[in-house]
C-alpha cells in the first residue's frame, strides 16, 4: 500500500507548539509546512497546536494610528507595514515635514521607542507626473529626500539610527493607476517596513 500524505501549511505569524496524529506515521516539517506520511489514514486525524505571534509593535501601532485618516497598518506574517499619504505631511514638490505630519510621526516614533525592532526601511513613493523643481530634478530625488527627511526626524525623536534606512522609489511601485487625480494621490505616499525582533 502506498503512503498517504496530509499537509498543513500555517501562516508565518503562527508558532507551532506541538503536533501529533491518531495513527502511526512520519512527520516532516519545513518552515511552517507540516507534512504527515502514513499508510493508514482511514479515520485518522492530526492535531497541531499553535499560537498567534503577531508582534506587539503591530498591535500598538494599529491602536495609536487608528484615528489618523488614510494611514494603513498591516502585518504580512513577517513584517509590520505602515503606509501614510504624502498630503498633509509634505507640500507639493517639497521634502519639509509640515505640522500635521510632524504630529503623527511623533506619535509613531514614541510608539516605536519601546518596541523590539530589528530594522525599519522608510520608502518614498510618488505618482508618475514629472516634477518641475530646481531642487529636485525628478521624482527619484524627491521621493528619496522625503524618505531621508522622515528618517532624520525619527532619529531626532530618539530612534536608533542603526535600525533605519531611507530609500526613494519615485513612481516605480504604484499601488494604483495614475489616470485620475484620486488614483495618483494613492501613489504619493511614505511607507514603513518594520522588521520585528524574533522573541
Amino acid at each position: 500500500m502506498t503512503e498517504n500524505i496530509v499537509v498543513a501549511v500555517l501562516p508565518q505569524k503562527f508558532k507551532v507548539m506541538k503536533y501529533d496524529s491518531s495513527v502511526d506515521g512520519t512527520w516532516k516539517n519545513v518552515g511552517n509546512t507540516y507534512s504527515f506520511y502514513s499508510k493508514n489514514v482511514k479515520g485518522a486525524s492530526i492535531d497541531i497546536e499553535f499560537e498567534d505571534t503577531v508582534p506587539q509593535v503591530y498591535v500598538d501601532l494599529a491602536k495609536v494610528l487608528a484615528n489618523f485618516k488614510d494611514i494603513k497598518v498591516s502585518y504580512d506574517g513577517n513584517n509590520v507595514l505602515v503606509a501614510m499619504p504624502v498630503e498633509g505631511v509634505f507640500n507639493s514638490g517639497e521634502a519639509k515635514i509640515q505640522n500635521n505630519g510632524s504630529q503623527w510621526i511623533s506619535i509613531f516614533a514614541n510608539t516605536l521607542k519601546s518596541a523590539k525592532i530589528k530594522e525599519m526601511r522608510v520608502e518614498g513613493h510618488s505618482d508618475n507626473v514629472p516634477i518641475k523643481s530646481k531642487l529636485y530634478p525628478s521624482n527619484w530625488e524627491l521621493s528619496a529626500a522625503r524618505a531621508a527627511t522622515v528618517v532624520r526626524y525619527l532619529i531626532g525623536q530618539g530612534l536608533d539610527p542603526k535600525i533605519l534606512a531611507a530609500v526613494g522609489y519615485a513612481d516605480s511601485k504604484p499601488v494604483s493607476d495614475n489616470d485620475t487625480p484620486e488614483k495618483r494621490k494613492k501613489n504619493r505616499r511614505i511607507e514603513f517596513t518594520i522588521v520585528p525582533k524574533q522573541i
